[in-house]
C-alpha cells in the first residue's frame, strides 16, 4: 500500500495571530484521526494500491480494484453531498464574500455521481449521510471545509492510481478525482491562506478544530456503512 504524499504549503503573506495559524492547528489536532479514517475501511486501503501487472491474477486484481473504485465513488458522493448541503444552507444566510470565502467552481457531488454512472452504466439513487455536523458559524465552516477541501490532496494521488490500474481518467469516469485540473497544490495553498486570514479568537479556533474532528468522525461512520 502506498502512503499518500505529504503536502506542505508556503503561507502567502498571512500574519500569524496570537492563537497561531488555524491551518496548522487544524492539521496537528486532526492528524491522528485523519489517518485512522483514511485507512479505516478495506476500500480506502485498496484504492491506493497498485495492480501488479506481471502477476497471474492481474485481471482479477483489476476487477477487484474497479469494484473498490465504484464503492469509493458512492462514498465520495455521499460525503460531498452532505457537506455541500450544509455549506449552501449557510451561504444562503450569510454573505461569505465579506470573509473572502471562495467556493469551488464545480459541484463535486455531481461529478462523483456522474463518474459512478459512467463506470456502472446505471443511474442508481445514491444515498448521502444525515449525521454530518451542521454549519452554524464561520468557525464551523472552516472546520468542515478543511476536511472536504483537504481531501483533494489525496484524490489527486488516487487519480494516478485509478488511471494506472484501470485506465480511467477525467474523460471516462474520474472527473471527480481530477476536479482541480492539475491545480491541487495551488488551490490548497489558496484555501489554507483563507483559513489563516480569518479573524477567529481562541474559542472560535477551538470550535473550528472540534467541527473538523466531528466531520472526520462522520466520514469514518459513512465509510463504514458504504465501503464494507
Amino acid at each position: 500500500m502506498h502512503q499518500l504524499p505529504e503536502v506542505t504549503v508556503t503561507e502567502m503573506g498571512v500574519r500569524e495571530p496570537a492563537e497561531g495559524l488555524l491551518s496548522t492547528r487544524l492539521k496537528e489536532a486532526t492528524n491522528e484521526l485523519h489517518h485512522e479514517v483514511e485507512h479505516g475501511s478495506e476500500v480506502n486501503r485498496r484504492i491506493v494500491t497498485k495492480v501488479r501487472v506481471d502477476d497471474d491474477d492481474a485481471d482479477k486484481q483489476r476487477t477487484e480494484y474497479r469494484d473498490a473504485y465504484i464503492h469509493f465513488l458512492k462514498a465520495a458522493y455521499g460525503f460531498e453531498h452532505a457537506v455541500l448541503r450544509e455549506v449552501k444552507n449557510f451561504m444562503m444566510q450569510n454573505d461569505l464574500e465579506t470573509y473572502g470565502y471562495f467556493p469551488e467552481l464545480v459541484d463535486s457531488s455531481v461529478l462523483a455521481r456522474e463518474d459512478f454512472e459512467i463506470l456502472t452504466d446505471q443511474q442508481e439513487q445514491l444515498r448521502a449521510p444525515t449525521d454530518f455536523p451542521e454549519i452554524r458559524t464561520l468557525a464551523d465552516l472552516a472546520g468542515v471545509e478543511y476536511v472536504r477541501r483537504g481531501s483533494r490532496n489525496g484524490n489527486a494521488y488516487i487519480a494516478h492510481a485509478v488511471r494506472g490500474n484501470i485506465g480511467v481518467g477525467a474523460e471516462n469516469g474520474a472527473a471527480y478525482l481530477n476536479l482541480d485540473q492539475g491545480q491541487t497544490r495551488p488551490n490548497w495553498e489558496k484555501f489554507k491562506t483563507w483559513l489563516d486570514s480569518l479573524a477567529l479568537n481562541e474559542q472560535e479556533q477551538a470550535q473550528a478544530v472540534n467541527t473538523a474532528l466531528e466531520t472526520f468522525r462522520a466520514v469514518g461512520r459513512w465509510h463504514a456503512t458504504v465501503c464494507r
